[in-house]
Protein backbone atom coordinates (compact mmCIF):
# COMPACT_ATOMS: atom_id res chain seq x y z
CA UNK A 1 0.00 0.00 0.00
CA UNK A 2 2.85 2.39 0.87
CA UNK A 3 4.48 1.65 -2.49
CA UNK A 4 1.26 2.49 -4.35
CA UNK A 5 0.87 5.76 -2.43
CA UNK A 6 4.49 6.67 -3.21
CA UNK A 7 4.01 6.21 -6.95
CA UNK A 8 0.74 8.15 -6.87
CA UNK A 9 2.56 11.00 -5.15
CA UNK A 10 5.33 11.00 -7.76
CA UNK A 11 2.79 11.01 -10.59
CA UNK A 12 0.88 13.90 -9.03
CA UNK A 13 4.09 15.95 -8.70
CA UNK A 14 5.00 15.32 -12.35
CA UNK A 15 1.48 16.26 -13.41
CA UNK A 16 1.57 19.46 -11.38
CA UNK A 17 4.88 20.61 -12.88
CA UNK A 18 3.83 19.53 -16.35
CA UNK A 19 0.83 21.84 -16.17
CA UNK A 20 2.96 24.79 -15.01
CA UNK A 21 5.57 24.39 -17.76
CA UNK A 22 5.14 26.65 -20.78
CA UNK A 23 7.01 25.93 -24.05
CA UNK A 24 7.96 28.56 -26.63
CA UNK A 25 9.27 28.05 -30.15
CA UNK A 26 11.98 30.15 -31.77
CA UNK A 27 9.40 32.83 -32.62
CA UNK A 28 8.29 33.08 -28.99
CA UNK A 29 4.95 31.42 -29.73
CA UNK A 30 3.55 28.95 -27.23
CA UNK A 31 3.76 25.37 -28.45
CA UNK A 32 2.90 21.95 -27.13
CA UNK A 33 5.70 19.64 -26.13
CA UNK A 34 6.37 16.99 -28.76
CA UNK A 35 9.03 14.40 -29.44
CA UNK A 36 9.00 15.09 -33.18
CA UNK A 37 11.46 17.94 -33.36
CA UNK A 38 12.26 19.35 -36.78
CA UNK A 39 15.41 21.48 -36.75
CA UNK A 40 14.27 24.19 -34.35
CA UNK A 41 14.65 25.10 -30.71
CA UNK A 42 12.21 25.31 -27.86
CA UNK A 43 12.41 27.38 -24.69
CA UNK A 44 10.93 26.37 -21.35
CA UNK A 45 9.93 29.23 -19.05
CA UNK A 46 11.69 29.03 -15.69
CA UNK A 47 11.94 31.24 -12.63
CA UNK A 48 15.39 32.43 -13.80
CA UNK A 49 14.38 32.98 -17.44
CA UNK A 50 14.40 30.25 -20.10
CA UNK A 51 15.91 26.82 -20.54
CA UNK A 52 16.45 26.67 -24.31
CA UNK A 53 17.08 23.42 -26.16
CA UNK A 54 18.03 23.30 -29.83
CA UNK A 55 17.54 20.21 -31.99
CA UNK A 56 18.93 18.73 -35.19
CA UNK A 57 16.61 17.42 -37.90
CA UNK A 58 17.24 13.87 -36.72
CA UNK A 59 15.80 14.79 -33.32
CA UNK A 60 19.11 14.77 -31.43
CA UNK A 61 19.90 17.69 -29.14
CA UNK A 62 22.06 20.39 -30.71
CA UNK A 63 22.54 22.62 -27.67
CA UNK A 64 21.23 23.31 -24.18
CA UNK A 65 21.43 26.73 -22.57
CA UNK A 66 20.03 28.80 -19.72
CA UNK A 67 19.23 32.37 -20.65
CA UNK A 68 17.59 35.33 -18.98
CA UNK A 69 15.69 36.02 -22.21
CA UNK A 70 14.12 33.84 -24.90
CA UNK A 71 16.41 35.17 -27.66
CA UNK A 72 19.48 33.83 -25.82
CA UNK A 73 21.19 37.22 -25.85
CA UNK A 74 21.72 36.95 -22.08
CA UNK A 75 23.10 33.47 -21.63
CA UNK A 76 23.72 32.58 -18.01
CA UNK A 77 25.39 29.35 -16.97
CA UNK A 78 26.74 26.41 -18.96
CA UNK A 79 25.98 26.18 -22.68
CA UNK A 80 26.61 22.66 -23.93
CA UNK A 81 26.86 22.07 -27.70
CA UNK A 82 26.48 18.60 -29.21
CA UNK A 83 27.39 17.02 -32.52
CA UNK A 84 24.71 15.23 -34.54
CA UNK A 85 25.90 11.86 -33.23
CA UNK A 86 25.04 13.00 -29.69
CA UNK A 87 28.62 13.52 -28.45
CA UNK A 88 29.65 16.77 -26.73
CA UNK A 89 31.13 19.40 -29.03
CA UNK A 90 32.01 21.90 -26.30
CA UNK A 91 30.93 23.30 -22.96
CA UNK A 92 31.01 27.09 -22.52
CA UNK A 93 30.21 29.15 -19.43
CA UNK A 94 28.41 32.50 -19.55
CA UNK A 95 27.47 35.04 -16.89
CA UNK A 96 24.89 37.72 -17.67
CA UNK A 97 25.47 37.25 -21.40
CA UNK A 98 29.27 37.44 -21.19
CA UNK A 99 31.51 34.48 -21.99
CA UNK A 100 33.58 33.47 -18.96
CA UNK A 101 37.10 32.20 -19.68
CA UNK A 102 37.80 28.72 -18.32
CA UNK A 103 41.01 29.97 -16.65
CA UNK A 104 41.78 33.66 -16.12
CA UNK A 105 45.40 34.25 -15.14
CA UNK A 106 46.79 37.19 -13.19
CA UNK A 107 48.65 39.43 -15.62
CA UNK A 108 52.08 40.71 -14.60
CA UNK A 109 51.49 44.49 -14.32
CA UNK A 110 55.06 45.34 -15.33
CA UNK A 111 56.79 42.79 -17.59
CA UNK A 112 60.17 44.28 -16.61
CA UNK A 113 59.71 43.91 -12.87
CA UNK A 114 57.47 41.64 -10.85
CA UNK A 115 58.03 42.20 -7.15
CA UNK A 116 55.41 39.71 -5.96
CA UNK A 117 56.06 37.06 -8.62
CA UNK A 118 57.17 33.61 -7.61
CA UNK A 119 57.54 30.26 -9.34
CA UNK A 120 55.12 27.57 -8.08
CA UNK A 121 56.98 24.48 -6.94
CA UNK A 122 55.98 20.86 -6.35
CA UNK A 123 56.96 18.89 -3.26
CA UNK A 124 60.11 17.90 -5.14
CA UNK A 125 61.01 21.58 -5.61
CA UNK A 126 60.29 21.44 -9.33
CA UNK A 127 58.62 24.37 -11.08
CA UNK A 128 55.13 23.47 -12.25
CA UNK A 129 52.09 25.46 -13.37
CA UNK A 130 49.00 23.25 -13.31
CA UNK A 131 45.25 23.17 -12.77
CA UNK A 132 42.08 21.15 -13.37
CA UNK A 133 39.24 22.39 -15.60
CA UNK A 134 35.70 21.02 -15.63
CA UNK A 135 34.51 20.45 -19.19
CA UNK A 136 31.71 18.20 -20.46
CA UNK A 137 32.81 15.32 -22.68
CA UNK A 138 34.32 11.85 -22.52
CA UNK A 139 38.02 11.37 -21.81
CA UNK A 140 38.46 10.12 -25.39
CA UNK A 141 36.86 13.23 -26.88
CA UNK A 142 38.83 15.60 -24.63
CA UNK A 143 42.05 13.82 -25.59
CA UNK A 144 41.22 14.35 -29.27
CA UNK A 145 40.66 18.04 -28.53
CA UNK A 146 43.98 18.20 -26.67
CA UNK A 147 45.86 16.70 -29.63
CA UNK A 148 44.26 19.17 -32.05
CA UNK A 149 44.77 22.13 -29.69
CA UNK A 150 48.48 21.37 -29.19
CA UNK A 151 48.95 20.83 -32.92
CA UNK A 152 47.43 24.26 -33.62
CA UNK A 153 49.51 26.12 -31.03
CA UNK A 154 52.50 26.78 -33.26
CA UNK A 155 52.65 30.54 -33.79
CA UNK A 156 51.70 32.38 -30.59
CA UNK A 157 53.94 30.08 -28.53
CA UNK A 158 56.88 28.40 -30.23
CA UNK A 159 56.90 24.58 -30.23
CA UNK A 160 60.09 22.51 -30.39
CA UNK A 161 58.62 19.06 -30.94
CA UNK A 162 55.64 17.27 -32.43
CA UNK A 163 52.60 16.28 -30.35
CA UNK A 164 52.94 12.97 -28.53
CA UNK A 165 50.17 10.97 -26.85
CA UNK A 166 50.05 8.47 -24.01
CA UNK A 167 46.89 6.34 -24.16
CA UNK A 168 47.52 4.78 -20.75
CA UNK A 169 47.60 8.22 -19.12
CA UNK A 170 45.07 9.64 -21.61
CA UNK A 171 47.41 12.57 -22.18
CA UNK A 172 48.92 14.67 -24.98
CA UNK A 173 52.24 16.55 -24.70
CA UNK A 174 54.42 18.96 -26.62
CA UNK A 175 57.73 20.75 -25.96
CA UNK A 176 57.75 24.56 -26.09
CA UNK A 177 60.30 27.26 -25.36
CA UNK A 178 61.16 30.95 -25.39
CA UNK A 179 64.30 33.10 -25.42
CA UNK A 180 65.37 34.85 -22.28
CA UNK A 181 67.96 37.56 -21.60
CA UNK A 182 69.24 38.91 -18.32
CA UNK A 183 72.07 40.84 -16.78
CA UNK A 184 73.65 43.96 -18.22
CA UNK A 185 71.94 46.95 -19.73
CA UNK A 186 70.93 46.99 -23.37
CA UNK A 187 73.56 48.46 -25.76
CA UNK A 188 71.10 51.20 -26.75
CA UNK A 189 71.76 53.00 -23.49
CA UNK A 190 74.35 55.80 -23.61
CA UNK A 191 76.14 54.20 -20.68
CA UNK A 192 77.17 51.29 -22.88
CA UNK A 193 79.37 53.60 -24.94
CA UNK A 194 81.36 54.42 -21.84
CA UNK A 195 81.82 50.75 -21.00
CA UNK A 196 81.94 48.35 -24.00
CA UNK A 197 81.42 45.32 -21.73
CA UNK A 198 77.89 46.52 -21.01
CA UNK A 199 76.97 45.60 -24.60
CA UNK A 200 77.15 41.97 -23.59
CA UNK A 201 73.85 40.63 -22.31
CA UNK A 202 73.67 36.90 -21.44
CA UNK A 203 70.92 35.02 -23.25
CA UNK A 204 69.57 31.53 -23.49
CA UNK A 205 66.49 29.37 -24.08
CA UNK A 206 64.04 28.09 -21.51
CA UNK A 207 62.28 24.91 -22.61
CA UNK A 208 59.29 23.28 -20.95
CA UNK A 209 56.66 20.62 -21.62
CA UNK A 210 52.91 21.17 -21.74
CA UNK A 211 50.87 18.05 -20.98
CA UNK A 212 47.07 17.77 -20.95
CA UNK A 213 45.64 14.82 -19.00
CA UNK A 214 42.03 13.88 -19.79
CA UNK A 215 39.26 12.21 -17.81
CA UNK A 216 35.49 12.15 -18.30
CA UNK A 217 34.14 15.70 -17.93
CA UNK A 218 37.45 17.26 -16.87
CA UNK A 219 41.07 17.67 -17.87
CA UNK A 220 44.30 18.77 -16.22
CA UNK A 221 46.88 21.06 -17.81
CA UNK A 222 50.47 20.90 -16.60
CA UNK A 223 53.49 22.99 -17.60
CA UNK A 224 56.48 21.09 -16.29
CA UNK A 225 60.11 19.96 -16.79
CA UNK A 226 61.48 23.48 -17.25
CA UNK A 227 65.14 23.61 -18.21
CA UNK A 228 67.61 26.20 -19.47
CA UNK A 229 70.29 26.17 -22.18
CA UNK A 230 72.60 29.25 -22.13
CA UNK A 231 73.87 30.63 -25.43
CA UNK A 232 77.43 30.64 -24.17
CA UNK A 233 77.24 26.94 -23.13
CA UNK A 234 74.86 25.25 -25.54
CA UNK A 235 76.16 21.81 -24.63
CA UNK A 236 75.02 22.29 -21.02
CA UNK A 237 71.46 21.87 -19.74
CA UNK A 238 70.36 23.31 -16.41
CA UNK A 239 67.24 22.48 -14.47
CA UNK A 240 65.36 25.63 -13.63
CA UNK A 241 66.49 25.83 -10.00
CA UNK A 242 70.10 25.37 -11.18
CA UNK A 243 69.51 27.93 -13.91
CA UNK A 244 68.53 30.58 -11.37
CA UNK A 245 71.80 30.04 -9.54
CA UNK A 246 73.68 30.07 -12.85
CA UNK A 247 72.11 33.43 -13.73
CA UNK A 248 72.98 34.91 -10.35
CA UNK A 249 76.59 33.83 -10.72
CA UNK A 250 76.92 35.05 -14.32
CA UNK A 251 78.86 38.30 -13.95
CA UNK A 252 80.12 40.99 -16.25
CA UNK A 253 80.88 44.66 -15.92
CA UNK A 254 77.20 45.50 -15.77
CA UNK A 255 76.67 43.54 -12.59
CA UNK A 256 77.99 46.36 -10.46
CA UNK A 257 75.19 48.52 -11.81
CA UNK A 258 72.37 45.98 -11.91
CA UNK A 259 73.09 43.48 -9.15
CA UNK A 260 72.96 39.70 -9.13
CA UNK A 261 69.56 39.56 -7.42
CA UNK A 262 68.09 41.56 -10.27
CA UNK A 263 69.16 38.85 -12.73
CA UNK A 264 67.14 36.27 -10.83
CA UNK A 265 64.12 38.60 -10.70
CA UNK A 266 64.35 39.10 -14.46
CA UNK A 267 64.16 35.36 -15.09
CA UNK A 268 61.27 34.80 -12.67
CA UNK A 269 59.37 37.73 -14.18
CA UNK A 270 59.95 36.49 -17.73
CA UNK A 271 58.62 33.03 -16.91
CA UNK A 272 55.55 34.48 -15.20
CA UNK A 273 54.90 36.72 -18.20
CA UNK A 274 55.06 33.70 -20.52
CA UNK A 275 52.71 31.65 -18.35
CA UNK A 276 50.29 34.30 -17.05
CA UNK A 277 50.61 37.16 -19.53
CA UNK A 278 51.57 40.79 -18.95
CA UNK A 279 50.44 44.39 -19.33
CA UNK A 280 52.29 46.83 -21.59
CA UNK A 281 53.68 49.71 -19.51
CA UNK A 282 56.60 51.26 -21.42
CA UNK A 283 55.32 51.72 -24.96
CA UNK A 284 53.09 54.80 -24.90
CA UNK A 285 51.09 53.68 -27.94
CA UNK A 286 50.47 50.23 -26.49
CA UNK A 287 50.24 51.21 -22.82
CA UNK A 288 47.61 49.19 -20.97
CA UNK A 289 47.36 46.48 -23.62
CA UNK A 290 47.17 42.99 -22.14
CA UNK A 291 49.18 40.10 -23.52
CA UNK A 292 47.69 36.67 -22.92
CA UNK A 293 49.78 34.04 -21.18
CA UNK A 294 50.10 30.42 -22.22
CA UNK A 295 47.89 29.08 -19.40
CA UNK A 296 44.88 31.15 -20.42
CA UNK A 297 45.56 30.60 -24.12
CA UNK A 298 45.68 26.79 -23.98
CA UNK A 299 42.49 26.63 -21.91
CA UNK A 300 40.69 28.87 -24.39
CA UNK A 301 41.79 26.44 -27.12
CA UNK A 302 40.49 23.50 -25.11
CA UNK A 303 37.22 25.38 -24.66
CA UNK A 304 36.78 25.67 -28.43
CA UNK A 305 34.36 23.44 -30.29
CA UNK A 306 35.74 20.04 -31.21
CA UNK A 307 34.39 20.43 -34.75
CA UNK A 308 36.25 23.73 -35.17
CA UNK A 309 39.55 22.38 -33.82
CA UNK A 310 39.27 19.32 -36.05
CA UNK A 311 38.60 21.43 -39.16
CA UNK A 312 41.49 23.81 -38.40
CA UNK A 313 43.89 20.94 -37.66
CA UNK A 314 42.97 19.35 -40.98
CA UNK A 315 43.79 22.57 -42.82
CA UNK A 316 40.41 24.20 -43.25
CA UNK A 317 40.58 27.97 -43.79
CA UNK A 318 38.07 29.18 -41.23
CA UNK A 319 37.86 31.23 -38.09
CA UNK A 320 36.04 30.09 -35.01
CA UNK A 321 32.46 31.29 -35.17
CA UNK A 322 30.62 32.92 -32.33
CA UNK A 323 27.72 31.12 -30.71
CA UNK A 324 24.74 30.72 -33.04
CA UNK A 325 22.68 32.03 -30.20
Amino acid sequence: MKTILYFLLILSVHAMFGQDTIYYDINNKKVKKTDNWNDYDVGVKTDAGFLVTGYYKNGNIKAIANSKDRDCSKLDGHVIWYLEDGSVNTDNLYKDGVYVHPVVTKKVPNPNKCEDCYLPNTEDSLVEFSGVVTHQGTAERLLQKAVYALALINTEFTPYSTVTTNKEQMSASRLYGFEISYGSLDPLYDLSDANPELKYRPRGMIYYTLTIFCKDNRYKYKFHDFYFVPDEKRSVTYKLNQMLEYVVNSTNAGQSLIGKTHNKEQVITRINCAMNGSVEVNNKKMKGKEYMGFIEFVNLKMNSKYSTLKSLAEGADLKEKKSEW
